[in-house]
């Protein structure tokens, strides 16, 4: 992973309260699956998150902090390849 990509991570690990591992990170390589891995771990513990609105905190990560157009996120973008996050 790349400064941009475990930026990312601190930044989703903060914004939820959840915590991704290193192992579990190397394993979330598209906006779909960070998506369903928040997802996950506010279920886990008891937080139940509308699925739009993790999407739409996502998305504002990705277009404010790393000026990725919004048009470019889908769930299958990956970090590396589709939006140049490294």
């Amino acid at each position: 992973m790349g400064l941009d990509t475990v930026e990312l991570v601190m930044q989703v690990e903060k914004t939820f309260a959840i915590t991704i591992s290193d192992h579990e990170a190397e394993k979330i390589v598209t906006v779909g699956a960070l998506h369903d891995f928040v997802m996950q771990a506010t279920d886990a513990d008891g937080r139940a998150l509308d699925s739009d609105q993790v999407w739409d905190q996502i998305t504002e990560i990705l277009t404010q902090d790393y000026g990725v157009p919004r048009a470019k996120i889908t769930r299958d973008a990956a970090f590396i390849r589709d939006l140049r996050l490294d």
